[in-house]
């Protein structure tokens, strides 16, 4: 159960940016939108004034960028939910660090912005008289952009069970059991994974350690499971005892 309105405040230092989010957000009558700033160091008052549920946020502004903005916020004053909305993918990765609810790139699609309303809305329930929500999953990470031969997919981390090097290319094993082959070697795939709960087994393998079941020291394996199903990887000896340390 959630408040019949979802009180919203959206930052972006372009005007045009505010409107085009607005207009979308139109479609959600309980999403109220009570203030539009493009001035980071004035949302920062607002958002101590009004105590949003939903704070929609860009990252590269002029003064002060998203994270900045954030790390200003005084949490005992206002925590609101936050959902990145921005041109570049490269801060993906950072965005998990600062609890971000999601990481919607621009332009914004209404798919991918319903998905995440949808999810704020399932994740949040009424839970004081003053009704604040509380959340339910603060840690659901945003989505990670990758390049395929056919486009680009983005994929929540919690999607990857495994990933295998297939020479400059890497193929996704995913929880639904499908692949998908992305134009990444392994070791630049690497560097873009956050760790944890990225793990580096092997030359040729990296596991997510959420679906980590055992390590099979005898014959050098570790054992995923997701959704019933088991795969077995090799992890290389040195590796054994670092994986340990980290999970």
């Amino acid at each position: 159960m959630y408040k019949s309105s979802i009180h919203t405040i959206l930052v972006d230092d372009e005007a045009h940016a505010l409107d085009a989010l607005e207009n979308l957000l139109g479609f959600y009558p309980d999403i109220q939108i009570i203030n539009k700033i493009t001035d980071p160091a004035h949302a920062i008052r607002a958002i101590h004034a009004h105590q949003p549920d939903l704070l929609f946020l860009d990252i590269q502004m002029p003064g002060l960028d998203g994270f900045q903005l954030l790390e200003a916020i005084n949490p005992l004053e206002a925590d609101p939910s936050v959902i990145f909305t921005t041109s570049y993918d490269e801060y993906a990765i950072r965005a998990i660090r600062y609890a971000a609810f999601d990481y919607l790139l621009k332009p914004v699609e209404i798919r991918e912005l319903a998905n995440a309303i949808d999810r704020f809305k399932n994740n949040y329930r009424e839970s004081s008289p003053a009704g604040k929500y509380a959340s339910a999953d603060y840690d659901c990470p945003p989505k990670i952009k990758f390049n395929t031969q056919a486009g680009t997919i983005l994929l929540r981390p919690d999607e990857i069970v495994y990933i295998q090097a297939q020479g400059n290319y890497s193929r996704l094993c995913l929880n639904d059991q499908k692949h998908e082959l992305v134009s990444m070697n392994i070791g630049k795939l690497e560097d873009q994974l956050s760790r944890p709960p990225f793990f580096r087994v092997s030359r040729s393998a990296i596991i997510n350690s959420r679906y980590l079941q055992k390590i099979d020291h005898k014959n050098k394996q570790c054992h995923l499971v997701c959704d019933g199903n088991t795969y077995e990887l090799s992890i290389s000896k040195n590796r054994i005892r670092v994986l340990e340390q980290q999970v």
